[in-house]
């Protein structure tokens, strides 16, 4: 977390990865426990670059989110003050959430089901479309497990690629559908 008193070399360190299961958060559930994390502590309005290095260095890979979706929350979590000729970002008056909060709270049970049902249709779409079109298809591994229906639409039993490491292999048969 960076604080009003940090230096601007240690502003986009990445931080320790912790382990929550983020990929269940909304996007903009976890761009707005960053932001009022940040809020939270400052005396003064923060600058943006405070706010989007706590946000770039929290989160990484396919959970970085787009600027305009940081803008969006940020707008609604907080307000611009003009200080100058620059704008800095103050808090708005409402209670600063923590990241369990946001796990337990945002989903429920029967919406994590509905989402694994979806999932587990789509594959199956995807798959049904290769075999129309004349493929042959794969369905990986782990929905291979979950679905036993999904079996049926698995036309190479045997995954095998020429030339690519035993863990690459590992990967690619994770893969939802080829």
């Amino acid at each position: 977390m960076v604080t009003k008193n940090s230096t601007s070399d240690l502003r986009w360190k990445l931080k320790e990865e912790k382990k929550y299961p983020i990929q269940f958060i909304p996007i903009d559930k976890r761009i707005e426990y960053l932001i009022e994390s940040i809020l939270g502590v400052a005396d003064e309005p923060v600058e943006i670059d405070d706010i989007l290095a706590a946000i770039y260095t929290s989160l990484k890979g396919t959970y970085l989110p787009e600027n305009q979706e940081i803008m969006n929350v940020l707008e609604k979590v907080s307000e611009p003050i003009k200080v100058g000729n620059r704008f800095r970002w103050k808090k708005r008056k409402h209670k600063i959430t923590t990241l369990e909060q946001f796990v337990s709270e945002e989903i429920e049970e029967e919406e994590e089901i509905e989402i694994y049902w979806e999932h587990l249709r789509l594959v199956k779409q995807v798959a049904e479309l290769g075999r129309s079109m004349g493929y042959d298809t794969w369905i990986g591994m782990t929905e291979q497990k979950k679905d036993k229906q999904l079996r049926e639409w698995v036309t190479i039993k045997e995954l095998k690629i020429p030339k690519i490491s035993k863990r690459t292999l590992e990967r690619v048969a994770e893969i939802d559908t080829i």
